[in-house]
């Protein structure tokens, strides 16, 4: 007898897929991958050679279209799968209609795509009372700049539909603005091949912390499984650097974020899934940043497990093959991520990563970077060299863990010259 098949619709760069991929051989699934471009994944496939050896069978199609895909996974000879989901925020819209079409588990495809376009999320959130920045949108540059004047100074603008904090810079002129339009407009394609949203989103700037709420949707209603506390890097932009789970906030105030969180997803009409919102509590209340129709990036899900022994990956998976999800608790504790950054140059020399993983707490240790590689200005989250993962009996224990392991890394780096002589010095960083 055949096993069931599960395709997965791409991943993100980071190869959230191929890690799914091994949660499913453990439930005995046929796994089935359906992209574009295996090639795409390089940096996924370099960190891990055999991330693609999770597929137990690779289609690749144009996954930008419902019915190529359709037609490419009848032309594969597969029998109906038993499931197709997107666990990358890129393809989880047309994932979800496919798995429509097939009759299959899933969430509503209108769903999918409100919570895919930012702009539309926050209109629908507005609407039904969920507090969000004060927001405007604009399909020029000089467009944007006035819309970002009306919003005040200084302001945010963004793609509407990007991800790992891609082109999101905090705007305090005019110029700053018009620039920032000319960066999220420069193609009218993303890497994914899929066509750009013509407007781009500018809103107010929030202060205050940014967490997350990682919640799991069924029929019967939706389970906050806890909340997130993040750090993100210096401005202008909004590159996150950490992640602890679960949130040392006051009870009170994680209550809050979660009510938000909860709001925002039945505004756009998410019943089915794991899902990943972003807040942001500021001295107002808490506002509804975004909302993610998939498992949280990041590691989150690996940190959530580490503390409370709950597999959010499991649960997407299982929900999306028709079955209950297990969200009991199985230990209280906590974990947390720190990732490593390194001054811009070419990277001469890596140190300090077997002290990391024999530091107090820690799990593991991951380098992004090799000997050789090109560090690149921390502007997105593409940008970061590395993490360290580690779990404690509270969060704000795995925290200082993680971080004292992450200081022990070094990596040094020397400026790229046209002339590479004389030798320039290098510089040696840590975590930032």
């Amino acid at each position: 007898m055949s096993r069931a098949a599960f395709a997965f619709i791409e991943s993100s760069l980071a190869g959230a897929a191929f890690g799914a991929m091994r949660a499913a051989h453990r439930l005995d699934l046929e796994t089935v991958f359906v992209t574009r471009d295996p090639g795409y994944y390089a940096q996924a496939l370099r960190d891990d050679p055999q991330a693609l050896a999770q597929a137990d069978r690779v289609i690749t199609c144009d996954t930008t279209r419902v019915e190529t895909i359709l037609e490419a996974l009848r032309a594969s000879g597969l029998p109906r799968p038993a499931a197709v989901a997107a666990i990358g925020e890129h393809h989880v819209p047309v994932a979800a209609e496919v798995a429509a079409a097939l009759g299959l588990p899933g969430l509503d495809p209108a769903a999918a795509a409100l919570a895919r376009n930012k702009l539309e999320t926050r209109r629908r959130c507005r609407s039904a009372g969920v507090p969000v920045p004060r927001f405007l949108a604009g399909r020029s540059a000089p467009a944007l700049a006035a819309a970002a004047a009306r919003i005040g100074w200084p302001s945010v603008a963004k793609p509407v539909d990007g991800t790992a904090s891609t082109d999101v810079v905090l705007c305090r002129t005019a110029e700053e603005a018009a620039a920032a339009f000319a960066q999220v407009r420069r193609q009218e394609f993303n890497a994914r091949g899929q066509r750009r949203v013509e407007d781009v989103l500018v809103e107010e700037y929030l202060l205050g912390q940014e967490v997350s709420v990682e919640t799991v949707s069924v029929g019967s209603g939706t389970t906050v499984v806890g909340v997130t506390d993040k750090q993100l890097a210096g401005l202008p932009y909004f590159v996150e650097l950490a992640h602890a789970f679960p949130s040392s906030l006051p009870a009170a105030l994680q209550d809050a974020c979660a009510e938000i969180a909860l709001r925002g997803l039945e505004a756009v009409g998410f019943d089915f899934g794991v899902a990943h919102t972003e807040v942001k509590v500021t001295a107002r209340g808490p506002f509804l940043i975004e909302i993610n129709a998939r498992p949280a990036g990041d590691h989150i899900p690996r940190l959530v497990e580490l503390a409370l022994g709950v597999d959010l990956v499991d649960a997407w998976l299982q929900l999306h093959l028709g079955r209950s999800p297990r969200l009991e608790r199985r230990r209280e504790g906590g974990a947390a991520i720190r990732y490593l950054t390194a001054t811009p140059g070419r990277v001469t020399a890596i140190s300090g990563a077997e002290e990391a993983a024999h530091s107090p707490g820690v799990v593991e240790v991951r380098l992004g970077i090799r000997p050789g590689d090109v560090c690149t200005p921390l502007r997105n989250s593409q940008n970061r060299a590395g993490h360290v993962i580690a779990a404690a009996e509270t969060a704000y224990l795995a925290s200082r863990q993680a971080e004292t392991a992450a200081l022990q890394v070094e990596i040094e780096t020397a400026p790229i010259t046209a002339d590479p002589s004389p030798r320039p010095a290098p510089s040696r960083v840590g975590p930032a």
